[in-house]
């Protein structure tokens, strides 16, 4: 946090992805968070810059860009904990969708 309580920037999570069927299960299991009211801020998946010598695309899961400018610290620390609890369980169920 930056001095006044305002974020100094958002919180991201970089990972890679082997096959692009995990990113769409990430993505649906998100935006199904944030309809059912699981999480309070919209999070989304953004393609990143890594580096020059890395041939792998790198993404991260952060807060979605332009979607509230007034987002507090407590509320993403709220919403992290929902994503580690929720995310598993409903990516293996939207797998198993899938799958049928």
């Amino acid at each position: 946090m930056a001095a006044g309580g305002s974020l100094w920037k958002m919180p991201m999570v970089w990972f890679y992805c082997r096959s692009m069927v995990y990113l769409r299960l990430l993505g649906d299991s998100l935006n199904r968070m944030t309809g059912n009211g699981g999480i309070k801020v919209p999070w989304g998946v953004a393609i990143t810059y890594s580096d020059p010598g890395n041939p792998d695309t790198t993404f991260s899961l952060q807060p979605a860009p332009g979607e509230r400018g007034d987002i507090s610290l407590p509320e993403l620390q709220c919403d992290a904990r929902a994503i580690a609890r929720m995310l598993e369980p409903m990516m293996e169920e939207s797998a198993r969708a899938l799958i049928r």
